[in-house]
């Protein structure tokens, strides 16, 4: 089982946040590999 985890991503990536987090989940990547992604889009969003 995948433990989801929350990040909230800020700026104009916001809107895109949460099908990337599925696409992630989607495509195999682990909680703290999908995490570290999410929290990239978040520094890119800024």
């Amino acid at each position: 089982m995948v433990k989801s985890t929350k990040i909230y991503v800020p700026g104009p990536l916001k809107e895109y946040a949460a099908g990337f987090a599925y696409e992630l989940r989607g495509q195999g990547y682990t909680t703290n590999s999908a995490s570290l992604q999410m929290n990239l889009m978040t520094h890119l969003s800024l």
